[in-house]
Formats: structure tokens, sequence, C-alpha cells
């Protein structure tokens, strides 16, 4: 065995030796990042995106450029597009099902500009209200070298760019489904007006959505009715809460899915997310 092959196999190794104490149990699709050989074998996920009325996909891609001062890149998908990279790509089970992959490992580099951690993450190209009735739906599963430690977001919607106190201007974050420490949470925020800094009681609103079994089929649904929202875990509503005033109306909403880690130190920790029955209605 070559010094290369040897290091890569016990690396690998190591890290299903990881998931088997976290998780009390190793899985077959936990892999690290594709190499270039593995990546060509792999298709694009883009045909598995829902499009618009129009046929267009609703999607752009978000992802680490790896490198520290490259920041995060933004692919814009379409539906004649077959992009792929070792972050996003097409993974098909023994059922012959199709689910969109992501991986992330949280000591990759490559922020946003205003993000905390890494990121892989579709975005919603198109913009919807607190009006009339909105939801965003997706079955998942995955596997994590450290679910003990992990914190990651799978879903979320955000309030595009409006100024600030001090005048710039940042996307702020309305609702996250979290996986922190095996557990599914919801997090909410009501922020003041268009102030980031200021927020109604200074810590989210919560609401607890069970164990994450890494292996098991998850489906979650975010809903909003006018300006009440509702959440979903395999078709339970698991709770509710209303915006306040201070939320507007007609905030630009749009919605995420994919991996965004929260741990702040960014650890070595790798996450593999699969994501099937992608919609917006």
């Amino acid at each position: 065995m070559n010094a290369k092959l040897f290091l890569r196999t016990t690396a690998l190794a190591a890290v299903l030796a990881g998931c088997a104490s976290s998780n009390g149990e190793s899985s077959p699709y936990f892999m690290p990042y594709a190499t270039p050989e593995e990546l060509a074998k792999r298709q694009s996920p883009v045909p598995l995106l829902p499009p618009d009325s129009f046929g267009n996909i609703v999607f752009n891609l978000q992802y680490p450029s790896g490198t520290k001062d490259g920041g995060m890149i933004t692919s814009v998908l379409d539906q004649n597009s077959d992009f792929k990279n070792k972050y996003f790509s097409k993974y098909t089970d023994k059922n012959n099902t199709d689910w969109i992959r992501f991986s992330l490992d949280a000591s990759d580099q490559g922020k946003s500009q205003n993000g905390s951690s890494v990121r892989v993450e579709l975005a919603q190209k198109t913009n919807w209200a607190f009006k009339g009735t909105h939801s965003f739906s997706y079955t998942f599963f995955g596997n994590c070298s450290n679910v003990s430690e992990a914190k990651f977001t799978v879903g979320q919607f955000l309030a595009r760019k409006l100024p600030n106190s001090n005048g710039s201007a940042t996307d702020r974050p309305l609702c996250r489904i979290e996986v922190e420490q095996g557990k599914i949470v919801a997090k909410i925020r009501n922020y003041y007006e268009a102030d980031k800094v200021d927020k109604i009681n200074g810590d989210p609103i919560k609401i607890e959505l069970g164990k994450w079994i890494p292996s098991k089929e998850t489906t979650i649904k975010i809903q909003t009715e006018d300006k009440k929202l509702t959440i979903f875990r395999d078709g339970e509503k698991k709770g509710s809460t209303t915006f306040t005033e201070k939320v507007r109306s007609d905030e630009r909403n749009y919605f995420k899915a994919g991996i965004y880690y929260q741990n702040k130190d960014s650890p070595q920790i790798f996450t593999e997310i699969f994501l099937k029955n992608l919609k917006i209605e």
C-alpha cells in the first residue's frame, strides 16, 4: 500500500470510528470530500431542484471558496446547468431514490461577509412576504463525524438586505431549523424593524423538534399564514408563534436549505446532509 493511500484509508477509518462513537452506529453514506476521481463519477443534482411555473430553477448555490480571503462563492443555477462540486452533488441510494448531497467540513475556509461559519446552501432567488400562505418543506437524513458537538442549520428563511441602525445592510434570519448536538430545534427571531442588533426579548424563541437520528429520514415543513409561523416534523405540528408588529409584513423573505455551521471555533467536524422532495409553495 502506498503512503498516500495508507493515509487516506487511515483518516477515513478514524472518521468512521468517530461516527460510530457519536451515533451508536456507522453509516454507509458517510464519506469525506470526494476526490477528483470520485467527483467525476457523480452527477449534478440540479435536475432535482424545483422549477417555477416557467421551468426556471428557483435556487442559487452558496459554498466556500476554500480560502480565507476568497470568501463565499455564489453560483447561479439554471435548468440547463450540470453544476456539481465536492460540496454539492447527487446521491442515488439502493432503492434508486435520488438525493441532493451536501458535504461540508466545519474547518474549511471561505465564509460569507457577515457569516460566522462556512456553509453550503441553496438560496431561493425570488422573494415572498408575510401575506397569504407560504411553505417550505423537504426530507433529509445525514451523517456527521461528531454529532455530540456539531451545530448546523439545515433550513431557514431570512429577510433580504435592509439598512440597519449603523447604515449597513445585512440579511436577517427570522427562522432557522438547526441540528444542535443531536437534537433538532427551530429558532425564531423577532427583530425590531430593520435592526439586527435590537431583538425582542434578546434570545430566540425555540421550538423543540426532537432527537436527530442521522440515518433516519426526517421531513420538515415551515409554514406561514400571514405572520403566523408553524413548524411541522414528519407531518406533526410541533409549535407555532406569531411575528410581532416589529417584523414588517412586506419583508422580502427567502428560503434556504443545506448546511450552515453554527459552531464558532471552526472545529474539524465533517457533515453530509442528503435532501429530497424540496418544495416551495
